[in-house]
Parts: C-alpha cells; structure tokens; sequence
C-alpha cells in the first residue's frame, strides 16, 4: 500500500481511524490493515493528542497498543487552546516557557473541568521544597481524555496513572525539553470537596495527600514533614487511613515523631484536646478478637512509656507493634526536622 504520510495530515488519518475503530484499542499491524502508513503513526497520534498508548499487548509485552481519543474530546481540547490563545494575545505559544504555560492552562481549565494539584507538586506548595519537572493532577477518570489530549496538544508528557501505577510510560530521555505531567485518574468528591486553594489553584488537603503517600509507599520523608508543619485533623485522617489499611503505618510514625521531639504531639491541645484514651477508643479493630484487641490498645497506651535502651531499638520495638518492619532511625528523624524551616511550624509547638 502507498505510505499515506504526505498524502494525508494526521487529523484525516485520524478521523479515518476512528471511523473505523471507535474506542476499541490496536496496534500497529492492525491499523495497517485499514490503511498504508509508516511506523511513526501511531506515536504521531499519541503525542499531538489523539491516542493514548494504553498497555502492552498480552502476548508480547514490548508491543505497544493504543487507543484513539473521541472527536468530541479532541474537540474541546482543541477548542480550550484556541481559547486560550485568543485570551493570551498570542498566535502560538512557543514564546511561553513550558511551566508558566502549564499553569496558565491550570488557571484556565478551573471552570471547565475538576482537578486537584497532587502529589510531589502539592507537597511543595506546602513544605516550599526544590521539585523536579514532574507535575501531578488528580482528575476523576472520565475526563481523562481531555486532560491528555490538551497537554499532548502541548507538547507536554502526560502519563496516566491508574491504580497507582503508569500505563503509559515513556521514555523522558527522549523529550529532555518537556515535563512530565501524571493524570491521577483517583479523584473523587471527597478529595475534591476537602481541596485546599493555594495562588487560586485546588490542592489537595494535607490529610488526602498524606493518605496518598502512605498508601504509595513514596518516601516517608514526605509524611513526617507534613505532619509537622500543617495543622492536621487527625480524627479525619486516622479514619481515612483505617479504611485504606495504613492506620498502623500512620501510627508509627506518629509515635516515632513524638518520640524524636520528646513531646506529645497529636494529643496537641489544637487537636480537639485529644487524650491518649479517647484516641484508642475511636480506632476500630473489627477483624481482631478482644484479645488481641485488648494487647492492641494496650501497647498503644504503654508504647511512650516503655523503657527501651536506645532509640534505634525504640523504633524497631514500635514498628512490630504495628506490624511494621521498620529501620527507622532517630537520625533520619532528626534530618527531616533540621530540613524544614523552622519559622513555617515553630509556632504550631509554642
């Protein structure tokens, strides 16, 4: 067949494929069965915004399959850059560097579709720290498809993540001059109704990001310093991390924090006035019987108070008591607390 490559622009390719395939995904040998094309297609596709590159083929994992984007959602992606254009004075953008671009899109976008500023790049607005160029928006998954196609219409990287992991990773070396942008597919209302506005920009909250951190086991670094710079409900968080299985991580390294300042630290007066007893009674344990219920709250209680000869120990004893293999060191504490900036959390101890 006749290479289609300079007969047709790639929309026409496009719109022909999606005639003929919908939203069922392909790969390469099966779109040549349709029509004549050179191998850089579908990647053509996928990085000016009309396919994602979804997962690999079950049989043979290096083979890459994809799946085209509906002409209602390229459609509003491409109607929200020329928009974008108009209200920006400007005929392309390539005179905007890529990160004020890319909040100008987040300005933008906040009154057409739902999102939250998440992980490493929410934890900065915090905990002001030096990122690196990888950006993350928890959308919810049924606006997936024009999140991707108006930063792909961007020359931007979007990888989507589903359940914690990358479905489409892509080799960054390849693009050294653009970011990478994660579309969190996990949003919900929850997420989205506990938002914090940060530079008139949603964040999620402190409590949801932590959960997040816990929950993807990313550097713990990142839990202990939010929990001593923000003002966290802690009722809130401790359920939320009982109901994703993480409230004994959470509690360990609750207890080592109090453990390396040498004070009470959730029970903090600013906390509801919580005591140690009103706090093992608001934890559930419904899978374990009262026995093993009872030696639960029991070395909650006795934890502080245990005579542990060296604090290396002390946090390797707690992290059995929550069922942790820990290798905590006070050291590594210290490190986290000599980091932060003192002058955005001493008051919260005064």
């Amino acid at each position: 067949m006749e290479n289609v490559k300079s007969k047709f622009s790639l929309y026409q390719i496009y719109a022909y494929l999606y005639y003929k395939l919908k939203d069922r995904d392909f790969d390469f040998n099966e779109i040549s069965n349709y029509i004549g094309l050179d191998r850089s297609v579908p990647s053509r596709l996928t990085n000016h915004g009309y396919a994602i590159s979804s997962f690999s083929d079950v049989v043979d994992f290096r083979r890459k399959r994809y799946r085209l984007i509906s002409p209602e959602d390229e459609a509003f992606a491409s109607g929200f850059l020329t928009e974008l254009k108009y209200t920006l004075k400007v005929n392309e953008f390539k005179d905007i560097s890529i990160n004020k671009l890319y909040f100008l899109v987040l300005q933008k976008l906040r009154n057409k579709l739902n999102y939250l500023i998440s992980g490493i790049h929410a934890f900065n607005y915090y905990v002001p720290t030096i990122i690196g160029k990888t950006y993350e928006l928890m959308i919810f998954k049924g606006d997936l498809d024009k999140f991707y196609s108006i930063f792909a219409k961007l020359h931007l990287i979007p990888l989507v993540m589903i359940e914690n992991s990358i479905i489409n990773q892509i080799k960054s070396n390849k693009y050294s001059n653009r970011i990478n942008v994660i579309l969190n597919c996990s949003l919900t209302l929850n997420h989205y109704n506990s938002a914090h506005l940060r530079e008139e920009l949603p964040i999620i909250s402190p409590e949801y990001l932590i959960l997040d951190f816990l929950i993807s086991e990313i550097d713990l670094y990142y839990v202990l310093a939010l929990l001593l710079t923000q003002d966290i409900d802690f009722p809130l968080l401790i359920n939320l991390a009982h109901q994703k299985g993480v409230v004994g991580k959470l509690l360990f390294l609750i207890q080592a924090l109090e453990k390396a300042l040498n004070r009470n630290y959730l029970f903090h007066e600013n906390i509801n006035e919580m005591k140690p007893n009103s706090f093992v009674s608001f934890i559930d344990f419904p899978e374990k019987s009262e026995f093993e219920k009872e030696s639960s709250l029991n070395n909650l209680i006795t934890a502080q108070t245990q005579a542990i000869k060296n604090d290396n120990s002390y946090f390797s004893e707690l992290g059995k008591e929550w069922g942790i293999n820990s290798h905590l060191k006070k050291s590594q504490l210290n490190k986290v607390i000599e980091d932060i900036n003192k002058e955005s959390w001493s008051k919260f101890w005064e």
